[in-house]
């Protein structure tokens, strides 16, 4: 369709009809949905149907330079404090500044905190055990 881009769906459906035998580029752009102009720029490489992810903020820091100032104290001195907690905390100390749907955020950056700087986890290596390996080894007995 005229002035519609063209979506990732419909290369893969296009290349699927191209890939059949007896099946030319028009009429295998045709079922796609787009015209062979397109199916010639698909075919040479010269299509991208990515997108770039936005490198901006859609909006204003809710928590304004609070996180930084108050929590991240807060979180250094006593790591496992829960974020409702905070939240509570933040309310006392800026009455009026933050909503309740801010949790959300605040819950999301302290996660992101303690990535990066909160303290070290455990380190696990998990073993796989296949069903069966060990009666397999079992009954073999001894290699000598």
């Amino acid at each position: 369709m005229p002035g519609k881009p063209i979506n990732q769906l419909q290369v893969n459906l296009y290349m699927s009809y191209r890939n059949k035998p007896k099946q030319t580029q028009s009429s295998a752009a045709a079922k796609a949905g787009f015209s062979s102009r397109s199916a010639r720029r698909i075919d040479a490489g010269q299509h991208n149907t990515s997108k770039l992810p936005r490198q901006y903020a859609t909006r204003k820091d809710p928590l304004n330079g609070l996180f930084e100032q108050h929590v991240v104290p807060l979180l250094e001195k006593e790591p496992s404090l829960q974020p409702i907690t905070l939240f509570e905390k933040l309310e006392e100390i800026a009455p009026g500044q933050l909503e309740r749907s801010q949790l959300r955020t605040l819950q999301r950056r302290i996660k992101t905190w303690r990535v990066i700087h909160g303290p070290e986890q455990d380190v696990i290596f998990r073993q796989k055990h296949t069903p069966g390996q060990w009666a397999f080894l079992t009954t073999l007995g001894p290699t000598s």
